[in-house]
Parts: structure tokens; C-alpha cells; sequence
């Protein structure tokens, strides 16, 4: 099994942007990231827990 080159999820979330009308270049994996660790904060997730 392979990894994920590091530039294939900043490719995958521009071009998901890109389809639902969004400027992919105001995106990028990490953007994917800090909203997940956003949400779970908002629903109580503790920040060991998000960082883990």
C-alpha cells in the first residue's frame, strides 16, 4: 500500500471546490483540516483529543 503524495488532498479539495462553484484557490488541504478541528471543538472535542 502507498501513502498519499502531500499534495493530493490540497488537489482533491480545489477540485471539489472548483465543482460546487468555490474559488479553489481560496482552499487547500490544510483548509480541510482546520475546519475539521473547528467542528469538533464546536461539538466539545478536547484538544488532546483533536490533536490526536
Amino acid at each position: 500500500m502507498r501513502g498519499l503524495h502531500p499534495g493530493t488532498v490540497g488537489d482533491v479539495v480545489k477540485a471539489a471546490a472548483g465543482r460546487i462553484g468555490l474559488d479553489p484557490a481560496l482552499l487547500s488541504g490544510h483548509s480541510l483540516r482546520a475546519g475539521l478541528a473547528t467542528a469538533a471543538a464546536a461539538q466539545g472535542a478536547q484538544l488532546h483529543q483533536i490533536m490526536k
